[in-house]
């Protein structure tokens, strides 16, 4: 068995299943297989640098909303659904009243070529994103894939990649999809997702999305729309 099989991307079963304790195990849990994002506000929003270990897809619902990433600039149109590739960066934008879906993808078998390209970090993405409270080190990631952290570090490199940043947006990605049926955050809670406390995690969210951890969580939790997602493998 080789380090693709215990990062989930080859048998069943894989390495990742681990659970870190009874907080982390929260997060750890099915998360939401979608989540609606509506700007009930009389100004634009912008949600930025948002990226998934799995491809998702955005379908507008209401009023005018972008995607842009570094390749394009879409507009959404209704009943025209749009689908953007694991890993992709993306910026969401959403004028006054605008609502949208973004659903992570089961199944994303045209993007396996894309994983090819950057078998590492799609590997270390999707298992930071089953267990974000996970204690994500390099030693630790390491061991988990039967390699040196020597090893580890080169073949990110070379496909050009950061655990740091792969590590945090993949438990960002996580929080984001599963907001809607947290209770309210605090330090305990951002701990399940690798943010030892509140404060990180609401720092971390802003730099990261370019809106505060209040703004988010108004843009998400008005849509009770709640749908159990499951591993592509399970």
């Amino acid at each position: 068995m080789n380090w693709l099989d215990h990062a989930g991307l080859g048998l069943p079963g894989n390495a990742c299943s681990r659970q870190d304790d009874a907080v982390s195990s929260m997060a750890a849990g099915v998360p939401n297989h979608y989540l609606v994002i509506s700007a009930y506000t009389h100004r634009e929003v912008v949600l930025r640098q948002l990226s998934f270990p799995y491809a998702v897809s955005v379908d507008l619902e209401r009023q005018t909303a972008w995607c842009n990433d570094r390749s394009a600039s879409r507009t959404l149109r209704p009943g025209r659904r749009t689908t953007i590739p694991s890993l992709t960066r993306f910026d969401l934008h959403l004028s006054a009243n605008a609502s949208v879906q973004v659903q992570v993808q089961p199944e994303d078998m045209e993007n396996f070529s894309r994983q090819a390209r950057k078998p590492m970090t799609h590997a270390l993405a999707r298992c930071v994103f089953l267990q974000p409270g996970r204690n994500w080190t390099r030693h630790e990631c390491a061991a988990l894939l039967h390699l040196s952290t020597s090893e580890l570090s080169r073949q990110l490199f070379a496909e050009g990649e950061c655990m740091r940043d792969t590590v945090r947006s993949s438990r960002l990605s996580k929080f984001l999809v599963d907001l809607p049926q947290l209770p309210k955050v605090n330090n305990r809670l951002a701990a399940a997702y690798g943010f030892h406390y509140q404060y990180l995690l609401e720092e971390a969210v802003y730099e990261s999305f370019g809106v505060t951890l209040a703004t988010l969580t108004a843009l998400i939790r008005m849509n009770n729309n709640v749908i159990p997602w499951h591993h592509p493998l399970q």
